[in-house]
């Protein structure tokens, strides 16, 4: 469970490094989209507005696809979004992978950070989505910066053969090979 302390923190993290622990998954996606502002997300992508063509809820503007455009092609509303310049459309997630050529689960986590989407009705402004769980003992080590990862000790110089055809394929003249036998194979 997600303890919010006074100070704002998230079981003791910062809002920032909450969501960069925060795990999203496809279910996390689908309410992502479902808690979508789409004015918000309008504003926050500071698509042009037209005035004129748009009403409450149905916003028109001009394509963040097709810069120059001087007539609104883009469509947006509770629905979804349509592009009439470039004939693509979607949810919030794929504007935002589109825009920002992100993958989904990062375009989810934009739309969380920007404050333009929710997990159980919070925003970043109140961020009381769940974790996925509590973090596994390598997972905790690594988070408290004890974790400790021994090196692997082993000699691969007997693998080395001169003949081998990469030498050949990068060029390496039989001096710089002869060198190379010298010093690291023997």
């Amino acid at each position: 469970m997600l303890d919010r302390s006074r100070d704002g923190r998230f079981n003791g993290l910062s809002f920032g490094r909450f969501l960069e622990r925060l795990r999203i998954d496809n279910e996390r996606l689908r309410e992502i989209r479902a808690g979508t502002d789409w004015r918000t997300l309008f504003e926050v992508l500071k698509i042009e507005k037209d005035e004129r063509k748009s009403r409450e809820g149905d916003w028109w503007g001009l394509s963040p696809f097709s810069p120059g455009e001087r007539t609104a092609s883009f469509h947006l509303n509770a629905g979804g979004w349509y592009c009439f310049s470039t004939n693509q459309g979607g949810g919030p997630i794929e504007l935002v992978q589109r825009l920002l050529r992100l993958n989904c689960y990062e375009a989810g986590r934009w739309l969380l950070e920007h404050g333009v989407s929710s997990i159980q009705g919070e925003t970043h402004a109140g961020a009381t989505a769940l974790m996925a769980g509590p973090l596994s003992p390598p997972e905790a080590e690594i988070a408290a910066g004890t974790a400790e990862n021994p090196p692997i000790r082993q000699d691969l110089r007997p693998l080395l053969t001169l003949q081998h055809p990469e030498f050949e394929r990068r060029g390496l003249s039989r001096m710089v090979r002869r060198i190379i036998e010298e010093v690291i194979v023997r």
